[in-house]
């Protein structure tokens, strides 16, 4: 007497697996992460090389406007010289952190996608094909008997147990793949953090020294640059231009 095979599977998961389709969403949540901040990162170096640019530009006017009057001040020209050479070095340093502790370690992990989504839509297309002949299966089974219903029962059996073997082994490999993914990416990616915020903090410190070294040859204190002080002292400032009219 035909039988039928075994087979529960949920249609409304991925390869009828509910781990596996968390698993897999989970994967795909971090495909499009990894997609974005490169792209994000991307727009962010454009912005600060853009920002940096047009702060040297600034200071080149600043300097401009105090010798158009045919008094030059070698001192303020050298600082902001330094001041411009720090900005170029802290732009370039910046770069190259985010290619070397993020770009690039997202390149390699966005590697890895493609062959993941080819396995899983190989495996979901295996499960596909069990429903299929589990399918053909039940309908012939509850079909009236004959020698030729029996001939094809026997056959769609015979290929279903084949699928079925096929989806089972390749359900264990996936499952433990992705489950390995998922259970390491966020110390791939926690290096990679850690590694980008240090070596931040390693440029701007750089930068910092070298405004530190060059506010130290100005006059105005810390108190003065308060913000009332300082409104105050423009409005002096400006008062002795008047006076000297």
């Amino acid at each position: 007497m035909p039988f039928k095979l075994g087979f529960v599977l949920n249609k409304r998961y991925i390869g009828g697996d509910r781990r596996l389709d968390e698993y897999c969403n989970e994967l795909q949540h971090v495909e499009s992460c990894a997609k974005k901040l490169l792209k994000d990162g991307k727009k962010c170096i454009d912005v600060g090389k853009a920002t940096m640019k047009i702060e040297e530009q600034v200071f080149d006017c600043l300097c401009d406007v105090h010798s158009c009057v045919g008094k030059s001040n070698d001192r303020l020209a050298n600082d902001v010289d330094i001041l411009k050479e720090s900005l170029h070095h802290t732009a370039e340093g910046l770069i190259y952190n985010f290619r070397k502790t993020i770009a690039e370690p997202l390149h390699r992990l966005n590697s890895i996608f493609p062959h993941a989504n080819a396995a899983i839509a190989k495996f979901d297309g295996t499960f596909k094909e069990c429903e299929k002949l589990q399918a053909k299966v039940d309908k012939l089974i509850d079909k009236a008997r004959s020698p030729q219903q029996d001939v094809k029962l026997e056959q769609n059996e015979k290929a279903l147990a084949r699928v079925k073997a096929e989806y089972e082994k390749s359900h264990e490999a996936l499952l433990e793949d992705v489950e390995s993914f998922c259970r390491n990416y966020r110390e791939y990616f926690n290096a990679s953090i850690e590694a980008y915020f240090k070596m931040q903090a390693l440029f701007y410190d750089d930068y910092d020294r070298t405004l530190d070294s060059i506010s130290n040859n100005f006059d105005l204190t810390a108190a003065e640059l308060d913000d009332s002080a300082f409104d105050d002292y423009l409005k002096e400032q400006i008062r002795l231009l008047g006076s000297d009219s």
